[in-house]
């Protein structure tokens, strides 16, 4: 799967680090992390069939051109087979807004 937001004044593609106040790597370990703690909650349906339960190897797959924008956030994802087996499909975890307050850009 792949996914490309653009920018509806210019029509170029958009970035993740345009969103982000802070440098790519940073982004890059605040997202992993955000997802790490999604995936180790009980009721997260991907959780249980991860290759590897830890955030170094969410981190090492990890590619910021994976994600599109929904109202509630970013929709991150992985491609199947990179953090668990095919029948997991696309492993998709959503991050609100609301969890990046301090390091969004204001856009508006």
């Amino acid at each position: 799967m792949s996914s490309v937001c653009f920018d509806l004044n210019t029509g170029l593609p958009v970035p993740l680090t345009h969103f982000f106040t802070s440098p790519e790597n940073e982004v890059a370990g605040l997202v992993v992390g955000l997802i790490f703690e999604q995936a180790c909650r009980e009721d997260n349906e991907y959780g249980p069939m991860l290759f590897d339960h830890s955030e170094a190897a969410l981190y090492a797959a990890f590619n910021p051109e994976n994600y599109y924008l929904t109202d509630e956030g970013f929709v991150f994802y992985y491609q199947p087979y990179e953090i668990a087996p095919y029948a997991a499909g696309l492993p998709a975890f959503l991050i609100p807004f609301a969890d990046f307050t301090d390091v969004l850009r204001n856009l508006e």
